[in-house]
């Protein structure tokens, strides 16, 4: 691809420009195959030029690095785990007002803790100014927009289940 993309950073948008191949090599050097964007979150200029600095040096992962990466990966992995990142794209455009990367949080922190205080928080936080999972009338806005590819109505159908037993 020839064509000229320009380099994002968050919201700040960089005046060189940059093909896609050299985007997705850039990628690569940080050491993951199939990454082509790292997203920093920043407010000013100051720490924009500070995350730029810290790239300009960037040296990948060793292997003893990466293989330690990959085990956290798979103790999260098998904890079936909602992988939310918490962007709240999805609740903007929400038609019944659900929380729902707050009810993920639930859903996760009970599988992990398996406790009563997720209970509380989902019934006497989350859902008391916010629709429940179970009010999800499965327009699909959410998942339109979410970055992570969520099944996110089947998903609050698993929080409705877990935490409106009735």
């Amino acid at each position: 691809m020839s064509q000229k993309y320009p380099i994002t950073i968050s919201s700040w948008t960089l005046g060189d420009q940059c093909t896609f191949e050299e985007r997705v090599s850039a990628a690569k050097a940080a050491g993951f195959e199939g990454i082509m964007m790292v997203l920093s979150g920043m407010s000013d200029l100051n720490q924009m030029r500070e995350n730029v600095a810290f790239m300009k040096d960037f040296q990948p992962l060793s292997d003893a690095e990466r293989s330690a990466v990959e085990r956290v990966c798979a103790i999260f992995r098998s904890q079936n785990l909602i992988q939310c990142t918490a962007c709240r794209y999805c609740t903007d455009g929400c038609p019944k007002h659900i929380s729902i990367p707050d009810l993920f949080a639930c859903l996760n922190a009970k599988r992990v803790f398996h406790n009563w205080n997720t209970d509380y928080y989902y019934n006497n936080v989350h859902t008391v100014r916010n629709g429940k999972a179970s009010d999800c009338i499965r327009c699909g806005k959410c998942e339109a927009v979410c970055p992570q590819h969520l099944p996110i109505r089947d998903l609050l159908a698993d929080v409705a289940a877990e935490f409106e037993k009735k």
